[in-house]
């Protein structure tokens, strides 16, 4: 198509020299013109050409077109755009009358086509980093089965199988739930449930290189297909869920997927995206090669918005251009007013509006009282108002406060807030909420924030502040993957929670040192206590152990600093005599010693030492020590425990009779016939 020399438009700045722009810019608008994936309108003006019209145009250097330009003469209307792309000038006929909108496109310099293709193609892109996770089977000093692996591309997919290329959480199957120190923790109690929302059991937080609107996610899965429950995005410390799965799955069929998940708009481009994980349905734990992001480049969607900008001021120029101002002689000014004033007195007054509003406002309220039905809620005795309320949630309850000034006397009740389960709610929990639930919380027994506060939406200073208020009657503490948590944070609880009894949980987070830990120490009556995947140290953990006697549940898996376990396991029948767990998941410097040792606890019921590879294989017997000194055992973790023999197995058929849950992936040294007399 040719250009018509009474019809273009202009977009763009140019790098080079007026005199020569007629040219290209010609040239430009027929390619245009001619591509499909640009949509233009041509603008038809009459008496004058594109010579006449191209002198008046200042071009500049790097700079912005900021003036239409009507036969050489200039108007203050300014066409704002991002000065990366271009921008756009309208030509209009000299009687100012627009025949055609003309859209704006990026045209004016040769390679702005392909600029445009560019941004419009969509954007894919593979994992550039991990920001954060829960938990992975994997340990932390290697790559194997780790979050680390889901960057860049895909290292075994299409194939499927067992790969330690790629991550794997360390969790999966039902049987987690069903072990002692599971069954015996507080930190379900008074939880309300959203049978339509099941928690997820893990995440992984990835992050791409470049922000877009996200429009599908790819996830390359290898070994048991099927672990991913949901999706968020984070821009400007806000989460938006983008996908959620329906239903249930597990894939049959032993093969690898590439899971296409069709993600939900959002306003906003984001970059980071949070992938949980719900792996109680699978038989052994799920494999992820890799995660791909296909989205939509945000200049394509500044572009368009530039677009629409431009065309609402088209329209306005074209009301503005059909707008006449008729001039009238005084004789007619004159009749006009004294129709105004004969309008002005027939007007009714201030006070009749006044009246008649009244009388309108007391109608509808007889008419709403003979017609509403009669509600006596407020009428109920506040403990059956206490009782109804306390089977909703946080959300239910900050609804309900809305309604009426009684129900939000009733919702601050203390005794609706003595368990607060903020890790249901972890996008939305930030400082402003514990500042709202600080005067509520004054009977606080059980605090959740299990993988809340990061990315800055929950404070160390305000945590601390919360926990002064509230914290002296808690009795469980659940704060996993909380990043925020410091030195303070921990000096808050030892002294304002030093009767802390029941459960404290950190575990996953790696930001405290293991001399900031110390502060541990001064909690006097612990009960359960996880510290799996942090920095603690020997000595610290020394010291925690020696003034809380009283602990049954200890979890230190996959402390790398702590080191060697042995001493920690010789002590442990001395300082606590009822401990009932212990998880030792990968731990370094636990020998047969150790598991000598440990036989003394009489009361273990649950034993997990997976990966604990420095056990020997002249151990001593010490697995058979093991099984005799603990015949309550119901949970025996053995993974990858090389030493394992059939002569150890046959000891912990015999003697634990109450085992329900026998660990042996990975142990190769034990014959089929051994393994069948056990299962028999």
């Amino acid at each position: 198509m040719e250009v018509e020399e009474d019809g273009f438009v202009i977009v763009g700045h140019s790098k080079s020299d007026p005199s020569r722009m007629k040219d290209t810019l010609a040239e430009e608008w027929k390619q245009g013109l001619s591509d499909e994936n640009v949509r233009t309108d041509k603008v038809t003006a009459s008496n004058n050409s594109f010579d006449s019209y191209l002198e008046g145009v200042p071009f500049t250097v790097g700079s912005r077109l900021k003036h239409l330009v009507v036969n050489k003469r200039e108007m203050g209307l300014e066409l704002s755009s991002d000065t990366s792309f271009l921008t756009h000038a309208i030509y209009v006929s000299e009687h100012d009358v627009i025949k055609e909108t003309a859209y704006p496109q990026p045209l004016g310099m040769r390679g702005n086509h392909e600029s445009l293709r560019e941004c419009k193609a969509k954007r894919r892109q593979f994992v550039h980093s991990v920001i954060n996770f829960s938990s992975q089977y994997g340990s932390e000093n290697r790559i194997s089965y780790t979050a680390v692996n889901l960057v860049g591309k895909p290292a075994k997919f299409p194939s499927y199988g067992d790969f330690p290329e790629t991550y794997a959480p360390q969790s999966y199957g039902p049987w987690k739930s069903m072990r002692p120190s599971a069954l015996h923790s507080c930190k379900n109690v008074k939880r309300k449930r959203d049978k339509k929302h099941l928690p997820a059991d893990d995440f992984v937080d990835v992050k791409y290189e470049q922000e877009v609107y996200g429009e599908t996610l790819i996830a390359l899965e290898t070994f048991n297909p099927g672990a991913i429950h949901r999706v968020w995005a984070l821009r400007s410390q806000r989460w938006y869920k983008v996908w959620e799965r329906r239903s249930m799955e597990v894939i049959p069929v032993a093969r690898s997927r590439s899971h296409s998940l069709k993600l939900r708009r959002i306003p906003v481009p984001a970059c980071t995206y949070r992938i949980e994980l719900y792996t109680r349905h699978l038989n052994y734990s799920p494999q992820i090669d890799a995660i791909m992001l296909i989205g939509e480049d945000p200049r394509v969607q500044e572009m368009e918005t530039s677009s629409k900008t431009t065309v609402h001021i088209v329209n306005l120029l074209k009301e503005f251009n059909m707008m006449s101002v008729v001039s009238k002689s005084p004789e007619h000014m004159q009749e006009d007013f004294s129709h105004l004033l004969e309008d002005i007195n027939h007007s009714p007054s201030p006070d009749d509006t006044l009246a008649a509003s009244k009388r309108e406002y007391e109608k509808g309220i007889l008419f709403e009282e003979e017609t509403s039905p009669i509600c006596h809620f407020d009428r109920l005795p506040d403990e059956v108002i206490h009782v109804i309320l306390s089977f909703l949630d946080l959300q239910s309850l900050s609804s309900i406060a809305r309604v009426s000034k009684a129900l939000d006397r009733h919702t601050q009740d203390p005794l609706l807030y003595t368990h607060i389960h903020l890790d249901a709610v972890w996008p939305w929990t930030d400082d402003r909420v514990l500042r709202h639930l600080s005067s509520r919380c004054l009977c606080l027994q059980a605090l959740d924030l299990s993988w809340c506060g990061d990315h800055g939406k929950v404070t160390a200073a305000e945590f601390c502040s919360f926990i002064k208020t509230c914290g002296e009657k808690l009795q469980g503490l659940w704060l996993a993957n909380c990043r925020f948590l410091d030195e303070e944070c921990l000096r808050a609880i030892g002294e304002t929670s030093a009767n802390l009894k029941g459960e404290l949980d950190l575990s996953g987070v790696k930001s405290l040192h293991s001399l900031e830990m110390h502060w541990l120490s001064r909690l006097r009556s612990l009960e359960h206590l996880t510290l799996s995947d942090t920095r603690i140290q020997l000595d610290t953990l020394l010291d925690v152990v020696h003034f809380n006697p009283g602990i049954r549940h200890l979890h230190v898996g996959s402390c790398s600093q702590l080191n060697p376990l042995d001493h920690l396991a010789v002590v442990l029948p001395v300082l606590t005599p009822y401990l009932s767990s212990l998880n030792a998941w990968r731990a370094q410097g636990l020998t047969g010693v150790g598991i000598t040792a440990l036989s003394r606890c009489q009361n273990l019921q649950e034993l997990e030492i997976g990966w604990c590879q420095e056990i020997g294989v002249n151990n001593g017997g010490c697995l058979a020590s093991l099984a005799q000194g603990c015949p309550g055992l119901v949970h025996l973790g053995l993974s990858a425990v090389r030493a394992v023999s059939n002569a150890d197995l046959a000891a912990v058929a015999s003697h634990a009779r109450r085992l329900e849950q026998l660990e042996l992936l990975g142990n190769r040294n034990l014959s089929d016939n051994r393994r069948r007399e056990t299962k028999a």
